[in-house]
């Protein structure tokens, strides 16, 4: 918890209301560290423990002790596995900010039915990535319900908005991208095992696939090459998995399978200039060539702010950066109105947003604490167990979530609603 997000999380549980009177364990390879954070969120109660990664059994003896544990190892998928091991063994429940999609497919694959067994609701993703991108796109779809419709598309445009001191990004976050392009084969593997079709309706929504401007969010937009879309698509998976669950007689608590259905989905950046597209075709260069010169791997995890432009630093974004820093997602959302012919063209249309802070350090720590909150509070009966992304997990309980978010400056609307 020493790290630059692990801190922030601590100091957003310290500053939180709900959390008063809550026990908070910190743990981490630097003790004075940790001693300088407990200090600073004094007199909250804090207290501090030293495990090793490689100590399994203290891991998990520790972990158990726990309601909840909040992940912020990075990246994941070099230090992640020894604590959500000991999540499952030690039967706690479990979430993290983790935004690399094989590492969250790997563990639906390999521990879901196991946390269903032990009672446990284990949740990735629960930081920007990709949390406000699930649960809009759940928001999307309960709006176009609330109209009388049956949901069939939900588009994302993800903006980010600096100010004059520019913008800075944690040097972690292009290293576990550069892993996790690095392993895309064993993602394609891992999905041949484990992926099931998601039944959807209505015609195909069709992806764009490079730059474009899109004058419904007056952007440049293109593909989102980040975690949200696989998540998104992994919890509708899920959700058609937990109606099987039923069937054969399981029950979790109070929690019910949300009568929402798949949708067909796709997200995409919104880019405000020309200069900004650049950038991002660059980006896209750069992972390019390291499918035809893997050396290029280590040089990018070695020097990440040259082969980045300066704009990803292992010092992170500084204290101006951060203020001047927001984001804001679109979802624009289209169904069926009266109308059961899902070969003809969606006649109703829905569209949501997001708006909130700077994204990797102050919303995610907003993100991730209002989740494990739920997991300690009287709601965490109506949250199922397995492996789960946030949309599914929260279903039942998505106004106390929302709620929880807005009052913290992540805020949801719905900007429109019309017959197409």
């Amino acid at each position: 918890m020493e790290g630059f997000t692990g801190e922030k999380i601590v100091k957003e549980i310290a500053r939180n209301p709900p959390f008063a009177g809550v026990e908070l364990v910190i743990s981490g390879r630097d003790p004075v560290k940790l001693q300088k954070l407990a200090d600073e969120i004094a007199p909250f109660k804090v207290t501090i423990c030293r495990i090793s990664l490689d100590d399994q059994n203290g891991l998990k003896d520790t972990i158990a002790l726990a309601k909840v544990c909040i992940n912020c190892v990075g990246p994941f998928r070099l230090y992640g596995a020894p604590v959500v091991k000991a999540c499952v063994e030690g039967r706690t429940n479990y979430v993290d900010i983790c935004g690399e999609t094989e590492v969250i497919e790997q563990m639906y694959a390999d521990y879901n039915l196991t946390a269903i067994e032990n009672n446990i609701a284990l949740i990735p993703a629960c930081g920007y990535d990709s949390l406000p991108a699930d649960v809009g796109c759940l928001h999307n779809k309960l709006e176009l319900q609330k109209g009388g419709c049956i949901p069939s598309t939900v588009e994302m445009f993800v903006n980010m908005y600096h100010g004059p001191s520019g913008v800075t990004v944690n040097a972690t976050t292009f290293i576990s991208a550069v892993l996790g392009f690095d392993s895309v084969k064993n993602l394609r593997a891992l999905r041949k095992k484990t992926h099931r079709k998601v039944n959807t309706i209505g015609r195909t929504l069709h992806v764009y696939r490079h730059p474009r401007w899109d004058p419904r969010v007056s952007s440049y937009t293109v593909p989102a090459a980040v975690a949200d879309v696989p998540v998104v698509k992994l919890g509708q998976q899920m959700i058609e998995n937990h109606y099987d669950y039923y069937k054969n007689g399981h029950k979790f608590g109070k929690y019910t399978p949300p009568s929402v259905p798949a949708v067909q989905f796709a997200g995409y950046f919104g880019l405000q200039s020309i200069v900004s597209v650049a950038y991002v075709s660059y980006l896209g260069l750069l992972f390019g060539a390291m499918a035809y010169l893997p050396f290029l791997k280590n040089w990018y995890i070695k020097y990440p702010e040259f082969f980045t432009l300066g704009v990803f630093k292992k010092s992170g974004p500084s204290a101006q950066q951060l203020s001047e820093s927001s984001f804001g997602q679109t979802f624009i959302g289209r169904g069926y109105k009266n109308l059961d012919d899902f070969s003809k063209p969606q006649n109703y249309e829905v569209v949501t947003s997001i708006r909130g802070p700077e994204m990797g350090y102050v919303a995610t720590p907003i993100c991730v604490t209002a989740s494990a909150y739920l997991l300690i509070s009287e709601d965490r009966e109506k949250i199922p167990n397995g492996v789960l992304t946030p949309a599914v997990a929260f279903s039942n309980v998505f106004d106390r979530l929302v709620k929880q978010l807005n009052e913290r400056g992540v805020k949801f609307s719905v900007n429109s609603c019309r017959d197409l």
